[in-house]
């Protein structure tokens, strides 16, 4: 489900297709919109409104008027409808990958949404955060992570010998939290921006973890500071990936 100026979570859409693909082993959702990112919180929450399976059994399956089919991952279907042998089962209604996901959100704290939810790791920021605070900020999230998945590995996460990568990164590189942004209140230059898109770059490098890098929300007054914003996250990616390439 969406929300905000958001049709659809296109974030979980993905993560939960490459799970169900066993596509990979587990997945980082990185959140640096200047909004939280509450709709993969919750649905990557231990208690979400809804979850997705493939209701194959009758006595799983919640009444079909409260079904939202999401092609090829089966139903989207309300928890409150499951019973708990369900819940607990990967035959029915159940959330299996729950265990596989990690959510970060660093987000400001007094804007919407403003009934947030929880992520693995919520970092609220303060009307007004500039350059240097915000980036103190990143990579706390990014040690964090660290944390979560242990020290990483000398060899890529995309090694010819290994049957999928083990790891991936979904990166919302949010363009609001830009100083001149007229829906958020943080105070972030265009240069901050582009320092908080190289360290995460740096951090997926070192580890050999690959990216997804999805281009977030920004409503800055001029759209050509927005296009900068977004342009140079794609272009800090390519110079970091040149780097590791030596």
């Amino acid at each position: 489900w969406g929300g905000g100026f958001c049709v659809v979570n296109d974030v979980a859409y993905a993560a939960l297709a490459l799970l169900r693909e066993d596509a990979v082993a587990r997945i980082a959702v990185f959140d640096l919109d200047a909004h939280q990112g509450d709709g993969s919180a919750e649905y990557f929450s231990a208690h979400p409104r809804y979850v997705v399976g493939t209701c194959e059994h009758a006595a799983h399956a919640p009444d079909p008027a409260t079904v939202e089919a999401w092609p090829g991952l089966g139903a989207l279907c309300p928890a409150t409808a499951l019973s708990k042998a369900a819940a607990e089962s990967k035959t029915g209604c159940a959330h299996p990958w729950r265990e596989r996901v990690t959510t970060i959100s660093i987000h400001q704290e007094n804007t919407f949404p403003y009934q947030k939810q929880a992520s693995d790791l919520d970092i609220g920021l303060d009307d007004g955060t500039a350059d240097d605070a915000y980036l103190e900020q990143v990579a706390h999230g990014l040690a964090h992570l660290d944390r979560v998945w242990g020290p990483s590995s000398s060899k890529s996460s995309l090694s010819s010998s290994s049957p999928r990568p083990s790891s991936l990164l979904i990166y919302v590189a949010g363009g609001d939290p830009y100083e001149g942004d007229t829906l958020a209140g943080l105070a972030v230059t265009k240069p901050g921006l582009r320092a908080r898109d190289r360290a995460v770059a740096a951090w997926a490098a070192r580890r050999g973890v690959p990216v997804a890098v999805v281009l977030g929300g920004g409503y800055a007054r001029d759209v050509g500071d927005l296009v900068d914003i977004h342009r140079a996250t794609l272009q800090v990616f390519i110079e970091v990936a040149l780097e590791a390439q030596g």
